[in-house]
Order: structure tokens, then C-alpha cells, then sequence
């Protein structure tokens, strides 16, 4: 087994848990996919249109799960692909195009709001809208006919649909009680220790970072942005590591949305807001948590590819400013920063695998007593609690290797990495990543 494998626990012989961290992405498909992709293009454009989807079908497929699965009788192509807690299921022919995602049950719905409520969500689809089926089961639908049904066109339909079903059905149970949950037989419950790890975590997380805005608050009155990477910083690190789902992913959105909002509003009342969100997480019953850690399965990402470049541009822009906070003697803003960099480039991009299997690597270092708990074996810290240089440039050497198509002829100086203190390795890891010579994504 090699390293990658236990950072992951993908592997199936990995004595790690099998614990699936940050957000899913469709982009790191093997050659094969790929090929699928040129040839759905090629059948469509030749209108060999069956040939064209069962290509495009064996693209969207994943190569370590079951996401998508399909089936052909009396020329048509019947397909079930998986997002997160949703099942979308449709047809495809020499006619037209056909795909539902059952949402909710809301047979015993009887709130008006309910209704005006999606009215108005269809107008924010561009290509399928929401629609209750005979059984009273909230649906949103896609069809066309086929000559309007070309790979990218689909792939962008499914891909809406997928995601705005995986998003409402956990936000519109929480919110109308009376709608029942359909199709979550694919989904997998967490052991109920994991859950409690997670759920310990957040609450820890969110404690201590108020804890410490408060008490920087004074402080660090004329640089409120130092407060905001401390509150952002966080908000990631809870997306990356504890992989929640419905509201408490919906918050999160939300928490960086208010942030990066072209608005009027100060940093300071940015932050305020930001703070009044992560109380509300606070409040939340430990059952509600515990309720958003399940196993799913993805065909579809969130987030937009991201090139090594765009990364380098974030790196240079923020490391000043790091710099800057750790020179004047706050520490805990500086180190925040360093977390942002990495939070967020994972929460906001689908990375290249080398970058997002270094930050994954960064994580461990940065959250050993987490992973631990967790019930990982592969330390990176010494007997003493202190960062091992020995595991840690192994790791790193590692992930080069093993995505070596990846990368130029040059590998990153692993010697360039100061384990001094904490700031100094949060800097010198990020410069590390920075400095790698990629090849391709």
C-alpha cells in the first residue's frame, strides 16, 4: 500500500477507515473517460446518437465507485447516476432525452409557502425545473429532444439537476416537516463514533476560534482582516475535514458567500455576520449534526476546475500579508492565513491531484490529534507531539512520485521546508507546494 492510499484510505487493504475527506470532484478521471468524452462527441455529431450517450455514460462514470449505471432494451439507453443523498434517473433514444431526481415526498404537504417557494426557484434553473409527479413527490425534470441533446448539453442538465437535488432535499425536509425523504437507500450512515469525533470537533473548532476573536478583538481593531481569515479559515478547515451535509453545508456556503459578497457591507460587519452564523452552529442539536454525516457517492463536482497557476497567484497574493500579521506578534492571524490558503483553494476549486494531495498532507500535519481520533495510523508528528521532518518530507516525496506524469523534471526542495515553529512551517510547506513544476493537469 502506498502512501496515497492511507492519506485517502482508499485502498482496499488500508488499515486506515475508510473516510473520504473535502468535496467531491469529477475532474480526475483516467485516460479512458476522456477518450468516452471524444468519442459521445463524435457518434453525436455523426447521429449515431445511441452510441453517443452510451460514451457519455462511461465518462461520467467513476473509476473507484458505482456513480453511474446503465442499461439498453428496444434502442434506449436507461441510465441511474448518484449525487450525494439523490438518485437521478432517465432515458435516452433516437427521440428525446428524459431524467427526474426525486426530491421528497410531499403527499401530506399542505404549506403554500412550499409551492410559491419552488415557482420561484425555477426561474434560477437554466435547464430543468422543479414539478411534483402523480405520487405528490417533489421532482425537478429534464427533457428535450435529441437533436437538442448534445454531450455538453446534457452533461450541464444533469449536472444542475444533480446538484440542486442533493442541496434542497436536506434543506427542505429540515424546513417543512411534514415533506418524507425518497430514494436515500444508496446513502450509508457513519459509525456512530465517527460521528461523534466529528461532531466533538466542530463544536471544539467554532469554541476556540471565537474564544480567540474575542481576545484578539482589541487588539486587532484597526486590522479587522485579521479577525476575518481566523472565522474563514475555519469555516473551510469544517468543510474540508468533517465533509457535512444540508444545513450545515448550506451555512458554510453561506458564511463565504458574506465574505466575497460585492456589497456595501465593512469587514466588520462582515464579520459580525459571519460570527452570528457560527453561533447558530453552536445551537444546533447534537442529533441535527450527527444527521449530516453520511457515506455518499458523486458524479458530479461543485467547484470549477483550477490550473496550478491560479494557486501560485493565491500563494504570492497571501503570504505578505502572512508575513505581515506574524511580524507584528499575532500568530494566530498569521497561522489563519496559512489555513485559508489551503481551506480555501480546496473549498472554493477542484485542484490538481498533486496540490490537493498536499494539502490533504498539510491537514494531517495541522490536525494530527483529529486524525488520529479517527483512528489513522501513518504519523506525522514525533513521540514528543512535534512535526517529524522524517514523515513529513517522505510524505511529501511520496505524493511527487506517485503523480509523477503530473510534474517537470524538477521536484520540490523538501530541504527547504524550517520546522522551527509553526509559522515557519506553515510558510515554508505553502512555498513548497508553490515551487512544484507542473508538466500537465
Amino acid at each position: 500500500m502506498n502512501l496515497l492510499d492511507r492519506l485517502f484510505s482508499s485502498a482496499p487493504d488500508s488499515n486506515d477507515p475508510p473516510i473520504r475527506f473535502g468535496r467531491y470532484s469529477d475532474i480526475y478521471k483516467k485516460p479512458a473517460r476522456y477518450e468516452a468524452w471524444d468519442k459521445s462527441l463524435s457518434y453525436f455529431e455523426d447521429k449515431k446518437y445511441l452510441a453517443a450517450y452510451r460514451a457519455f455514460f462511461q465518462y461520467l462514470g467513476d473509476d473507484e465507485v458505482k456513480n453511474v449505471l446503465t442499461e439498453e432494451e428496444n434502442n434506449c439507453v436507461y441510465f441511474t447516476c448518484y449525487q450525494g443523498s439523490k438518485k437521478i434517473t432517465g432515458s435516452a433514444d433516437n427521440v428525446s432525452i428524459k431524467a427526474e431526481a426525486k426530491i421528497a415526498d410531499a403527499g401530506a404537504l399542505t404549506d403554500t409557502s412550499f409551492f410559491r417557494d419552488l415557482l420561484e426557484r425555477n426561474f434560477e434553473l437554466e435547464y430543468c425545473r422543479f414539478a411534483l409527479d402523480p405520487d405528490r413527490n417533489l421532482t425537478i425534470v429534464f427533457d428535450t429532444p435529441v437533436l437538442n441533446g448534445s454531450p455538453y448539453k446534457l452533461y450541464y442538465a444533469l449536472r444542475e439537476m444533480a446538484l440542486q437535488a442533493d442541496k434542497q432535499d436536506d434543506l427542505l425536509l429540515e424546513r417543512y416537516p411534514a415533506l418524507l425523504p425518497v430514494n436515500t437507500g444508496h446513502t450509508a450512515q457513519l459509525p456512530p463514533a465517527e460521528k461523534k469525533i466529528k461532531y466533538d470537533f466542530a463544536l471544539r473548532e467554532i469554541n476556540k476560534t471565537l474564544a480567540d476573536v474575542e481576545r484578539l478583538q482589541p487588539r486587532l481593531t484597526d486590522y479587522p482582516g485579521g479577525i476575518a481569515y481566523l472565522l474563514l479559515s475555519l469555516c473551510y478547515r469544517l468543510d474540508y475535514l468533517l465533509v457535512p451535509q444540508g444545513a450545515v453545508t448550506d451555512t458554510l456556503e453561506r458564511i463565504h458567500r458574506t465574505w466575497f459578497a460585492a456589497d456595501k457591507a465593512t469587514t466588520e460587519e462582515k464579520n459580525a455576520s459571519i460570527i452570528a452564523e457560527l453561533k447558530k452552529l453552536l445551537d444546533r442539536p447534537e442529533a441535527a449534526w450527527q444527521n449530516e454525516f453520511y457515506r455518499i457517492i458523486s458524479t458530479f463536482g461543485m467547484v470549477p476546475a483550477s490550473g496550478h497557476e491560479r494557486l501560485v497567484n493565491i500563494i504570492d497574493a497571501e503570504l505578505p500579508v502572512l508575513d505581515w500579521y506574524a511580524e507584528h506578534d499575532f500568530p494566530e492571524a498569521a497561522l489563519a492565513i496559512g489555513d485559508y490558503i489551503v481551506g480555501h483553494s480546496l473549498f472554493g476549486f477542484a485542484l490538481p491531484k498533486h496540490d490537493r494531495d498536499l494539502f490533504h498532507l498539510y491537514y494531517r500535519t495541522r490536525h494530527h490529534d483529529f486524525f488520529t481520533a479517527l483512528g489513522f495510523t501513518q504519523s506525522f508528528k514525533t513521540a514528543a507531539g512535534r512535526l517529524s521532518p522524517r514523515d513529513i518530507k517522505r510524505g511529501i516525496r511520496q505524493i511527487i512520485k506517485e503523480n509523477a506524469d503530473n510534474y517537470l523534471a524538477v521536484s520540490p526542495e523538501t530541504s527547504l521546508l524550517k520546522f522551527g515553529n509553526e509559522i515557519d512551517f506553515v510558510r515554508s510547506f505553502l512555498g513548497i507546494v508553490r515551487g512544484v513544476g507542473v508538466r500537465k493537469m
